[in-house]
């Protein structure tokens, strides 16, 4: 099994994808029963451009 490097960004955002693996991440962190956090919701990583020939943030 080839392991992932949470340093790149699409490994991070392919593994978050999936609720379950939030859910799991945020039980283990913040050390509280999984079956206490309802849903996780993801925000939209991007900003917003403030000038026309600004680039996307993230």
């Amino acid at each position: 099994m080839e392991k992932l490097t949470l340093k790149a960004d699409d490994a991070f955002k392919e593994l978050f994808a999936h609720e379950i693996v939030r859910k799991q991440f945020l039980s283990d962190v913040l050390d509280i029963p999984m079956e206490q956090i309802k849903s996780v919701r993801l925000a939209n990583p991007f900003l917003r451009r403030t000038f026309r020939r600004q680039k996307q943030g993230r």
